[in-house]
Formats: structure tokens, C-alpha cells, sequence
């Protein structure tokens, strides 16, 4: 990532969340079928922790670097953009 890194706290807490977030899932796949082994719940819960943190941390660390990269324009930025863009119009 080009941006800033990020606190190792924040990667902390983070994967804290998405794993209280993992057990949901785990438990309903632990409950709902006959007999789950062990190793499936465990796989499942490892699987699901996995997927939460990859969008948990898209969502609250890249993504919030990507729009704060993009949101705040002066009006100088938005007069160059504008004529760089009305100066590559064809004629």
C-alpha cells in the first residue's frame, strides 16, 4: 500500500473482531449438521475468521485510505483536472 502504515493495534483489534465474528458461523455449521467432526468445525471457523478479516480490513484500513486519497479537492486541483480534461477533448 502506497499510504501510511497501519498501527499494529488497529491489525490487532481487527482480527480480535473478525475472530468473535467467526464464532457465529462455526457454531451454526456445529449445530446444524448430524454429527461435524471437530477438525470440519475447526476449518470452517478458521475459514470464516479468514474471510471476515480480509473484509473487515479492506473495508476500515484500504478502503478508508483510498477515499481519503480521493475525497478532499481544492479548487485548484478541480480547475487543473477540469482543463486537463477539456484540453484532451478532441476538436
Amino acid at each position: 500500500m502506497d499510504g501510511p502504515k497501519t498501527p499494529r493495534v488497529k491489525r490487532i483489534g481487527i482480527g480480535v473482531i473478525s475472530g468473535t465474528l467467526a464464532i457465529g458461523p462455526a457454531a451454526i455449521f456445529g449445530f446444524k449438521m448430524a454429527r461435524p467432526s471437530i477438525a470440519a468445525v475447526v476449518v470452517f471457523f478458521a475459514a470464516s475468521w479468514g474471510l471476515i478479516y480480509l473484509l473487515w480490513e479492506w473495508l476500515f484500513i484500504t478502503r478508508v485510505q483510498q477515499v481519503q486519497k480521493n475525497v478532499p479537492i481544492t479548487s485548484a486541483e478541480l480547475r487543473r483536472r477540469r482543463k486537463r480534461f477539456f484540453d484532451s477533448l478532441p476538436r
